[in-house]
């Protein structure tokens, strides 16, 4: 499992250690990013999913009658509500913003600083992407004939010399994924998550595979999925003891769309 510590505990959690960092939140997919001044993070690993783990980030905010860095009065900051947010994480690289974490805001946690009017520090757990499809289970299957509420092992060893049999489609929907069905081809581990992220992603977030996928295209195994969360059954079709793994990552805003799930 390979995990990359952006900047992690042990160093300060000044706001002047970071200048170049800047976190946004939305609560909707399809809404603009909202900048969040003075929310800064103190902690991010980055986390390869096909492990146990997933990326986290750690967020500090301080609420209340404050004189910030950058101005020369004080100034009264409302109590941010956060919980359940997406959050994105930018750093500055040379002059263009990059993301450094894209996730979602899941546990809320504060401080009071005793003052005589409401004062305190608010920290925030964000989870990467990969968090949300641990929500989902794969329950049924997607055939010829529509949905069944029962699982159906991809691909079966038959006959003798246990050959390897298909029972994948032969041509992809529209949706570019394949369902169950007696044409016999073989389900690849890449046409597998193809299915699945068409199938059973519930989190409203067109999520598809890119990059180096020869090696998952290439395997054809006997998989029974059932009752596994969507990011489980990935982790696995991308074994990591294979030396693969992946993430979730951000499209452009004129790239990114929303998610056209499978009715049953």
């Amino acid at each position: 499992m390979a995990i990359a510590g952006a900047f992690g505990e042990g160093l300060t959690d000044s706001p002047f250690q970071w200048p170049d960092l800047s976190v946004y939140v939305k609560q909707l997919w399809a809404d603009e990013w909202e900048w969040i001044p003075y929310l800064y993070p103190t902690n991010v690993k980055l986390v390869a999913q096909s492990g146990g783990a997933v990326s986290t980030a750690q967020l500090k905010y301080e609420f209340g009658n404050a004189k910030r860095e950058d101005v020369n009065a004080i100034e009264s900051f409302d109590f941010l509500v956060l919980n359940g947010l997406y959050v994105l994480v930018t750093s500055f690289e040379g002059y263009e913003e990059a993301d450094l974490f894209q996730g979602i805001i899941d546990i809320e946690d504060g401080d009071d600083f005793g003052s005589p009017t409401p004062a305190g520090r608010q920290t925030f757990t964000a989870y990467g992407y990969g968090h949300l499809l641990d929500r989902d289970e794969i329950r049924g299957s997607f055939t010829d004939d529509g949905f069944i509420d029962r699982a159906v092992t991809f691909n079966q060893h038959g006959g003798r010399g246990l050959v390897l049999q298909g029972n994948r489609s032969t041509d992809a929907l529209e949706d570019g994924a394949h369902v169950f069905s007696v044409d016999g081809a073989l389900w690849s581990n890449l046409d597998i998550i193809n299915y699945i992220l068409t199938s059973h992603n519930n989190t409203g977030i067109e999520i598809r595979v890119t990059g180096q996928t020869e090696l998952i295209e290439s395997i054809f195994e006997v998989h029974n999925l059932h009752g596994l969360s969507v990011r489980q059954a990935i982790s696995k079709l991308i074994d990591r003891r294979r030396g693969a793994g992946w993430l979730i990552l951000r499209e452009p805003p004129d790239e990114a769309q929303g998610s056209e799930k499978r009715e049953k």
